[in-house]
C-alpha cells in the first residue's frame, strides 16, 4: 500500500506541474468580496449547507475569494486536453474564530479521449440528483471540503460501441487521503485514514431522445490502519485495499466503513420543459441487501424551462421538489431481520466523527451533527450525528426578475433523533429487540429558507445578496444577510 500511495503522490505532483510545461492560455480569473450581516452565533442552514465549506465565519464579518481556472476547450474536439483550478477563501469576523484561510479547490486534470485523470481537491458530488437545487445527495453532497484524492474516471456519458448511442456509461474510481481521524472502541485513539470512492452509471437512450433512463450505484469508504486498530487483523495494506475496492468481507464484515446509494432516474424532454425524476436508495451496513430499509432514501423531481432567457423581465428557469426519508433504517419492529440490525446512518462504532470530513457531513446535510444542533436534546456521546431519523420536504426555484437571477429554497423537516434516543424498542441484529437506555429525543420541526438574487453588469462585474433564516427546534435560531460583489476575467 505504501508503494501505491507514493505512486498516487507522484501523479498528483506531475498533474500540478503540467500547466507550467504547456501554453497556459485560456485561463479565467475571479475575485469576489463578501460582507455578512448577522447576530453572533451560527450561520443559517442554507448559507452554509452544500457550499463545499466555502462559507463566511458566523457573526458580522468580511470575506475575500479568489479563483483561477482553465477548463477543457469545448470549441473543438481534442484527443488530449488539460485543466487546472485553484480557489481560496479568507474570512475575518468579529467573534472567535476571528480569521481563517481555506483552500476550497486545488486540482489538475488531464483528459485522453473519454478518460480523465484528476488529482487534488475538487468540488465533489456523487449520485443522481439535481446538483443546483437539491437538498444534497445521500452519498456525497458537496457539503464538506473535497477530500484530496487521485481519480480515474469517464466523467461524461460515453456511448458503448455497437449500441448506436442507445447505451452509454460513465464511472470513476478514486483513492483519497482523509488524514488522522479519531477512533473509539479499539486500540489507540486515532488512525491514519484513506478514502475510497467508485461509481458506475448507465444511460439508456440517445442524448436527443425524448426519454432517457438512468441507473447505477456509488460506494464510499473510510479505511486504513486496520492492523494497528484490530489485534487479529492479518491482511496486508494491499490486501486491505483490494478488499475495499471489491467489497470483500473479512471476519464476516467489510473492510472499512462503506456508505453509498443505488440510484435510478429518468429524463423526459417535452416541447417546453425538461423533467428529471430520480431516486437515491441509501445503504450503510447491509440492510438494503434484505430490502429492510427500502423505505429510506431521497426522491426528487425537477422541471427545467426550455424557453427561459436572460432578457426576459419575468420567467422561471427551474423548479424542484424533493422528499427525504431516513426514519426506518431497518430498525422498525417487525422489519425483515438482518445480521447487522439498524443502519445508524452516518454514525459508526469505530470512526468517532462518523461519515464526515473536517467536522462536516459528507452526505445529505439534513442529518445533523451534534455541534450544529440546538442544545438540550438527548444524544449519545458515541454518536457524532445526533439526528439521522427524519422526513423532510425540500423545494427550490430559480428564475429571472427585472434583470436579476433569483433563487429560492425552503425546507421543512420533522426530526426524531436516532434509534438509540428514540425512547422505544427497535430491531437489532438478527431481529432481536433493543431497548434504549438513553433519554428520549423530543421530535421537533425545523424550517430553513433562503432567498438570493444576483445581477450581472454589462461588463465582467456582478453583485448580489442572499437572505437566509432558520426557525424551529432542531437548529439554533439564526438569520443573516450576505452581500456579494465581484469581477470575472
Amino acid at each position: 500500500m505504501l508503494r501505491l500511495t507514493k505512486l498516487f503522490r507522484y501523479l498528483f505532483v506531475v498533474l500540478l506541474l503540467l500547466p507550467a510545461l504547456v501554453d497556459a492560455q485560456s485561463f479565467r480569473y475571479q475575485l469576489e468580496g463578501q460582507a455578512l450581516l448577522s447576530p453572533p452565533g451560527q450561520l443559517p442552514f442554507w448559507l452554509r449547507a452544500n457550499q463545499h465549506r466555502s462559507v463566511p465565519l458566523p457573526g458580522p464579518g468580511l470575506s475575500l475569494l479568489g479563483r483561477m481556472a482553465r477548463d477543457y476547450d469545448t470549441t473543438r474536439h481534442r484527443l488530449l486536453d488539460w485543466g487546472v483550478a485553484l480557489e481560496g477563501r479568507a474570512n475575518a469576523a468579529t467573534q472567535t474564530p476571528r480569521t481563517n484561510l481555506l483552500l476550497i479547490e486545488g486540482h489538475a486534470k488531464v483528459r485522453l479521449a473519454m478518460l480523465e485523470l484528476r488529482a487534488g481537491r475538487s468540488r465533489n458530488q456523487m449520485g443522481l440528483v439535481d446538483t443546483l437545487l437539491s437538498s444534497g445527495s445521500m452519498a456525497v453532497s458537496g457539503n464538506a471540503l473535497g477530500i484530496p484524492q487521485v481519480q480515474l474516471s469517464i466523467p461524461e456519458f460515453y456511448p458503448i460501441p455497437f449500441t448506436r448511442r442507445w447505451l452509454a456509461i460513465k464511472g470513476s474510481v478514486a483513492h483519497g487521503w482523509v488524514g488522522v481521524v479519531p477512533i473509539s472502541n479499539k486500540r489507540g485513539s486515532e488512525a491514519h485514514t484513506y478514502f475510497h470512492q467508485k461509481s458506475v452509471y448507465l444511460r439508456v437512450g440517445r442524448p436527443e431522445s425524448t426519454l432517457r433512463l438512468y441507473g447505477g450505484y456509488n460506494d464510499q469508504a473510510f479505511w486504513g490502519s486496520e492492523r494497528q486498530i484490530f489485534e487479529s487483523f492479518i491482511l496486508t495494506d494491499w490486501q486491505s485495499f483490494q478488499s475495499v475496492l471489491y467489497g470483500k468481507n473479512w471476519a464476516g464484515s467489510k473492510v472499512g466503513n462503506h456508505v453509498g446509494t443505488l440510484d435510478g432516474g429518468l429524463e423526459l424532454d417535452l416541447k417546453n420543459v425538461r423533467l428529471f425524476a430520480y431516486r437515491q436508495q441509501i445503504y450503510d451496513v447491509g440492510a438494503l441487501y434484505y430490502l429492510a430499509n427500502v423505505a429510506d432514501g431521497l426522491t426528487g423531481i425537477s422541471l427545467t424551462n426550455k424557453n427561459s432567457a436572460p432578457d426576459k423581465t419575468l420567467s422561471w428557469k427551474k423548479l424542484l421538489v424533493e422528499m427525504v426519508y431516513t426514519k426506518h433504517q431497518g430498525g422498525k419492529v417487525g422489519s425483515t431481520p438482518t445480521p447487522s440490525g439498524s443502519e445508524r446512518y452516518y454514525n459508526h462504532y469505530l470512526y468517532s466523527q462518523g461519515y464526515s470530513y473536517q467536522m462536516q457531513a459528507l452526505g445529505n446535510p439534513l442529518l445533523t451533527p451534534a455541534h450544529e444542533a440546538e442544545s438540550g436534546q438527548s444524544s449519545l456521546p458515541a454518536n457524532y450525528f445526533i439526528n439521522n431519523r427524519l422526513w423532510a420536504v425540500h423545494t427550490g426555484l430559480t428564475g429571472q426578475l427585472l434583470g436579476w437571477e433569483v433563487q429560492a429554497r425552503a425546507t421543512y423537516s420533522r426530526n426524531f433523533g436516532t434509534y438509540e434516543t428514540s425512547g422505544q424498542a427497535y430491531q437489532g441484529g438478527g431481529g432481536k429487540l433493543v431497548f434504549p437506555s438513553a433519554p428520549a429525543f423530543i421530535p421537533v420541526n425545523q424550517f430553513s429558507s433562503l432567498l438570493s438574487g444576483m445581477h450581472y453588469g454589462p461588463s465582467t462585474r456582478y453583485w448580489g445578496a442572499s437572505l437566509a433564516w432558520d426557525q424551529g427546534g432542531l437548529l439554533k435560531p439564526s438569520v443573516a444577510l450576505l452581500l456579494r460583489a465581484g469581477v470575472r476575467l
